[in-house]
């Protein structure tokens, strides 16, 4: 059985700066876990040692931590992090006695961010979550665990779940959400597609007498289309562009946000850009297609005697 400050795959691990000797502070990421924390999650300890029952918790003085492989890597790149020290603006000191390996407990789809973790007092005045690694059946083994519980604590609510359901219940939701921006993305482009074919479709019924007039002088089909593609596919081009523009704007302002989410989300990717811009080509050209058609079809003499 283990105990920890904050479990995976929710948002609330707490943040402070710390700073390296010879270094500028950096904001961490900081869990308080009981000694076998790192065995019960099955978090393996890549160098040095994990917290033991005899590490006393973080006070006054130095007290030892084990912080994770990208904490290590960015503070003492070059370096074996083991026996080197971490300070907060408060006064406290850690001392590095182990490097666990990265995990994604608080977002899914990538690590954690740099993690240092506290030896937890079991004395403390904050409640802490339990964690149980069982062989049995789950349900078996929540009821087992929360009648433990209960006996020892009477009135304190118990809810037992494993991290798997936490997990997968997560993922419904990402699913759930997902779904409902498919379906927003797919009644924007139809109502796109609608407009553009309307907007074209009007503008060819007022060049209907030129382009009677090009076919009579001999324009062909192709000329008739790059014609009408032209001109309709300007605002065209220049819509995108401002809509990527803007899209990127919007986006430099929440990605802060995004990153205290429990998903991870590359908001620069490039090939979601040219994946929404291939679209909307694409279905700005199939509402021009139509009427551009169309206009190959007039008959250049009865244009020519339309007043």
């Amino acid at each position: 059985m283990a105990w920890s400050y904050w479990s995976p795959l929710f948002i609330g691990a707490s943040e402070a700066p710390v700073q390296a000797p010879g270094q500028a502070p950096r904001r961490v990421a900081f869990n308080t876990v009981s000694a076998n924390y790192f065995a019960t999650l099955e978090i393996p300890i890549v160098s040095g040692r994990a917290l033991r029952e005899d590490d006393p918790p973080c006070g006054k003085g130095v007290c030892s931590v084990v912080v994770s492989q990208r904490l290590a890597h960015e503070f003492w790149p070059n370096e074996v992090p083991l026996g080197k020290t971490l300070q907060t603006p408060q006064g406290n000191s850690y001392e590095v006695v182990g490097v666990a390996r990265d995990i994604s407990s608080v977002r899914l789809g990538g690590p954690d961010d740099p993690m240092v973790y506290r030896p937890w007092n079991p004395n403390g005045e904050r409640p802490a979550n339990p964690f149980v690694r069982f062989a049995s059946v789950e349900a078996v083994a929540a009821r087992a665990v929360t009648t433990a519980i209960r006996e020892v604590a009477p009135d304190l609510p118990v809810e037992a779940a494993t991290i798997q359901a936490m997990r997968e219940h997560n993922m419904e939701t990402i699913g759930r959400l997902t779904q409902l921006v498919v379906f927003l993305c797919a009644i924007a482009v139809i109502l796109a597609v609608v407009g553009i074919y309307g907007v074209v479709a009007f503008a060819v019924s007022r060049r209907a007498k030129e382009m009677g007039i090009r076919l009579a002088l001999g324009a062909r089909s192709q000329d008739i289309y790059r014609a009408v593609l032209g001109s309709s596919g300007r605002p065209v081009v220049v819509g995108l562009a401002l809509g990527l523009s803007l899209s990127i704007a919007a986006l430099s302002a929440i990605a802060p946000l995004l990153r205290h989410t429990n998903i991870t989300v590359n908001v620069w990717d490039p090939f979601i850009y040219a994946g929404a811009a291939v679209l909307l080509v694409a279905a700005a050209l199939a509402a021009m297609l139509g009427p551009a058609r169309r206009a190959t079809k007039i008959d250049p003499m009865a244009e020519l005697r339309r007043e």
